[in-house]
């Protein structure tokens, strides 16, 4: 199954689909590949007295949520910036996000704001 408005292109003989929700699906991989999550984002601007919502970043992992049910991945790549800044409960509901798919292999490539 591909989500509306996907776009699937092939390279090097590979199926990759383009998706809306800012990721990419390699379909012989079965690798859901996302970048730039910025996790703890919210709580790193709240504490320089920048007003942002505490659960924004729930949206982004509904959204992976989301996409891990069209998708059926085995695996996830986070290609950087997975979280913003230091250890906040962000840190833990990500945790508690990663218990419900034990059966995903996740990957981080460390970027400039990985800890």
């Amino acid at each position: 199954m591909i989500e509306k408005g996907a776009a699937t292109h092939i390279v090097c003989e590979q199926n990759l689909v383009l998706s809306p929700e800012k990721a990419l699906f390699w379909i012989q991989k079965k690798t859901l590949i996302i970048s730039d999550v910025h996790l703890g984002k919210a709580s790193h601007f709240r504490k320089s007295g920048i007003a942002v919502p505490g659960q924004v970043h729930l949206h982004d992992l509904y959204r992976i949520d989301q996409l891990i049910q069209i998708y059926k991945p085995k695996r996830i790549i986070f290609l950087g910036d997975l979280f913003h800044s230091d250890h906040n409960m962000d840190w833990h509901q990500l945790n508690s996000w990663l218990h419900d798919y034990p059966e995903i292999h996740i990957v981080l490539v460390r970027g400039n704001h990985d800890i």
